[in-house]
């Protein structure tokens, strides 16, 4: 199996000749971008370059998660799109046949893999899930979620072989806190479910906590995601955990 980063939540898993592509978004420009949701790293490649993709799964309904550009690249492709209710909807009613609705616990098998919706939660998408893919390799890919031990309880007995995991996320007082996790939840969460290796996602997007009590957002100085992204790593050796950090257009084999 081989993975490649293309940036913030967006890999590329090829397994046995299948193309899975996760949270699709390739949004450079517009005015939402500038302020909000702008690239510290470079995307790695547009859709207009993809040739070849057999399924999207897409957590949640949100334009940085499943953006126009891979609304477009589904369509192109007859891509199979798999997610909840609300990422459905918008498929249909952007012209793609291809879909498949998935819901917490419910377990779908397309393009010769099994997909698994795991728990996920998130306040401002209430029917966001993640994914366990299934094949040679076993991957969870968490989405954007706080933690909880409904997930570790829904992976338990299941072998991960790579977990990519969420650690930065924005924080709203009157939500009562974070929307997902950062570094220290994902290594919480990591403990909990023990995958062979850990690959942090999410950290390319400016305004996010990586580290919330100690107050480390994600900025435009790529040093300060480094030096916490080390520490993570750090983290997760110590408890036999291996930690490999793809920045948008590296590649990993597994």
């Amino acid at each position: 199996m081989r993975i490649t980063s293309i940036g913030q939540s967006t890999f590329k898993l090829e397994i046995g000749g299948i193309v899975i592509l996760t949270d699709p978004w390739f949004t450079t420009s517009g005015i939402l971008y500038r302020l909000f949701m702008r690239r510290i790293y470079p995307l790695a490649t547009d859709p207009e370059s993809i040739s070849h993709c057999d399924v999207m799964l897409v957590s949640h309904n949100h334009i940085d998660h499943f953006d126009r550009g891979a609304l477009n690249l589904a369509h192109r492709l007859g891509t199979t799109v798999v997610g909840p209710a609300s990422v459905v909807k918008r498929s249909r009613r952007n012209g793609i046949c291809n879909y498949r609705q998935l819901q917490t616990g419910e377990t779908v098998e397309t393009s010769g893999i099994k997909v698994t919706a795991v728990p996920a939660f998130h306040p401002l998408s209430k029917d966001s899930v993640g994914f366990l893919v299934e094949s040679e390799r076993n991957v969870y890919f968490s989405g954007d979620t706080r933690f909880d031990w409904s997930i570790v309880g829904a992976l338990r007995g299941k072998r991960i072989d790579v977990a990519i995991l969420q650690v930065s996320c924005a924080f709203y007082t009157f939500l009562g806190g974070a929307d997902g996790m950062d570094i220290n939840n994902a290594v919480e969460l990591a403990k909990a479910i023990r995958p062979k290796c850990v690959v942090p996602m999410h950290f390319d997007c400016i305004g996010k906590y990586l580290d919330i009590a100690a107050k480390k957002r994600v900025s435009v100085r790529t040093i300060d995601v480094e030096a916490v992204l080390e520490r993570m790593k750090q983290k997760l050796s110590q408890e036999g955990i291996v930690c490999r950090v793809l920045y948008a257009g590296d590649t990993i084999d597994i």
